[in-house]
């Protein structure tokens, strides 16, 4: 996703909590907040990209058969 993307702060945002709560889970300090907050972001990312190319089906070369 390019970096001016909408969503795409979120996807690193996602991504960036995602590798902190498994370092803490490998360091032996594993936060279940810090993981249900990574699932929550990594969810919002992608249900904003879904959003974003069904919005624009025609233009990413899809038809809304194959996209639902």
């Amino acid at each position: 996703m390019p970096a001016d993307a909408p969503g795409a702060g979120l996807t690193t945002a996602a991504r960036e909590l995602l590798a902190y709560a498994r370092q803490c889970g490998e360091a032996g300090q594993r936060d279940p907040i810090v993981e249900a907050m990574a699932g929550a972001f990594a969810a919002e990312a992608a249900n904003r990209l879904v959003a974003q190319v069904g919005a624009h089906q025609d233009e990413f070369g899809l038809d809304a058969e194959r996209f639902h």
